[in-house]
């Protein structure tokens, strides 16, 4: 989808934006590749988990491992490329029943095979649209201003350029179709970043009426 295949052609178009050398491999050990290896992913984990992008989204069943010695009495892993959980669905409903712990789900569902998560993953280079793909370039390009050059100007000012095309690849994404995927469950996503999350009575909702209401 875009000219960039690898990490390596990001930083190649990145550095000389700043009149930095670029590097033959993504493990030369000049300070820019070292310092552009080091911030690369955060930069791109950041961005993707912005919006449920087409290309960085996945689902993938639950299936259910163990039984807990606790409540909730079922755990279900989820899957080891997840990103970002954006929602659960059981059947036909989203599921809200549930927490999240050491990377698994739990709920009081047991052997259940229609449990489905929705999720963000980390695509590769080579599936990122060109308009996505140029955002992570100048957010390198500015995450190097400020590290390389010290150049807190040049650094808001890629910065804001990068802002702008990954603001641009969001609205192309959205409007590519209707899609349900661009706002994640904040029950998931709470449960994710580390609270405790119960949902007790909290009833679980069509998933149709969801689609409609994200949209």
């Amino acid at each position: 989808m875009t000219i960039f295949a690898a990490p390596v052609e990001i930083f190649r178009a990145a550095m000389p934006m700043l009149g930095l050398e670029p590097p033959t491999s993504i493990d030369d050990q000049t300070d820019e590749a070292v310092i552009a290896k080091a911030g690369y992913e955060g930069i791109v984990a950041e961005a993707l988990m912005m919006h449920g992008w087409s290309f960085a989204t996945k689902s993938s069943a639950l299936t259910q491992d163990a039984e807990t010695n606790d409540e909730p009495a079922y755990s279900y892993p989820l899957p080891s490329d997840i990103l970002l959980p954006r929602f659960i669905q059981l059947d036909t409903y989203q599921f809200e029943d549930y927490v999240v712990r050491g990377g698994k789900m739990i709920c009081n569902v047991e052997n259940d095979d229609g449990f489905k998560i929705f999720y963000t993953y980390r695509a590769g280079e080579q599936d990122w649209p060109a308009d996505f793909a140029w955002g992570i370039v100048n957010k390198l390009a500015a995450y190097l201003a400020r590290g390389i050059l010290n150049d807190d100007q040049k650094g808001n000012l890629y910065d804001a350029i990068g802002n702008q095309k990954l603001t641009q690849a969001k609205a192309r994404d959205r409007n590519r179709g209707r899609t349900p995927l661009r706002d994640p469950d904040p029950v998931l996503v709470r449960a994710w970043r580390g609270s405790q999350v119960t949902n007790g009575t909290k009833m679980a909702y069509s998933w149709t009426a969801y689609a409609d209401a994200t949209n």
